[in-house]
């Protein structure tokens, strides 16, 4: 280990970008100097700071005069493994730093193993999880990078087009209804092989509604949709005299309805039955919902 001045550091190339820019510790730990040394490692053309760039750069503007450096592990596995746990970022990285991450590896022969992924990804699938990145499509691979969709959804959204996908990440919508919303939206358009403008149209009739996760699930089940919207009509006529409820099973996947009423005083019971005379009315049309 050595001190070497921090206006020679500074000249110094630095090492993978993802170490490069990050914010450097506190003001008061470099000019205290409570920080490990710098790992460096001699290049084609000079040293090269594989990480801590930004401590080098913050100390220059800090005055402070020197920094301890040593020098990294020679076999570049062991440096880049020293580099990820000073870093430590585990699962914090962002794609594309994950990317030029196993690039930076690939480039110098080191295979990102379970014990590297962990230290990247905080899990040990990161070579399977970054093979399915790199696949995506541009716009996909975008969304993905800026946060708006996961990984995992992505992948599942078939053919639908760019023309959909951009309105759909551009909505206002929180991060769960608009996973839902893509999923729904990408089978109907699968479904029903719409064309880009098509799948365009319908993109942005649901993310024009007032619901738009709603608007994506008529889109997906219109006859579903337009059962449960007769069944609240017929119990919207039952409210008239009363509190009552009335129930549909599970995606009308059944052989019967629940009726409920609150009853609070002998004249609701009246009501419960006036209701129930009321049903009987919709009873055949109602039933041949199920």
């Amino acid at each position: 280990m050595q001190t070497v001045p921090v206006a020679q550091l500074c000249s110094w190339e630095c090492g993978p970008t993802p170490f490069a820019g990050d914010p450097a510790p506190h003001d008061d730990l470099i000019r205290g100097g409570f920080l490990p040394p710098l790992p460096v490692e001699q290049g084609a053309s000079g040293p090269i700071i594989l990480w801590g760039w930004a401590i080098a750069r913050r100390a220059a503007e800090l005055d402070v005069s020197e920094l301890r450096v040593r020098p990294a592990p020679a076999e570049p596995r062991a440096a880049l493994s020293l580099c990820l746990h000073l870093e430590g970022r585990a699962g914090r990285y962002s794609w594309e730093e994950r990317d030029e991450l196993a690039r930076s590896a690939e480039r110098r022969g080191v295979t990102i193993d379970a014990g590297l992924s962990l230290l990247i990804a905080g899990d040990a699938g990161l070579s399977e999880t970054l093979g399915h990145y790199r696949a995506l499509a541009p716009e996909r691979r975008r969304a993905v990078s800026d946060g708006t969709i996961d990984l995992r959804t992505a992948t599942r959204l078939g053919t639908l087009p760019d023309e959909a996908l951009k309105p759909l990440c551009a909505a206002r919508l929180s991060f769960s209804a608009r996973r839902q919303i893509l999923l729904l939206v990408a089978e109907v358009v699968a479904r029903d092989a719409l064309s880009a403008d098509a799948a365009r149209a319908l993109a942005d009739a649901v993310v024009a509604a007032d619901d738009p996760l709603a608007a994506a699930r008529a889109a997906r089940m219109p006859r579903l949709q337009a059962m449960e919207r007769r069944v609240s009509e017929i119990e919207a006529l039952l409210r008239v005299d009363g509190s009552f409820r009335l129930s549909a099973p599970p995606g009308f996947e059944g052989e019967s309805f629940e009726f409920a009423a609150r009853l609070s005083r002998p004249r609701d019971i009246d009501r419960a039955i006036a209701a129930l005379t009321r049903l009987r009315d919709e009873a055949d049309e109602l039933f041949d919902l199920l």
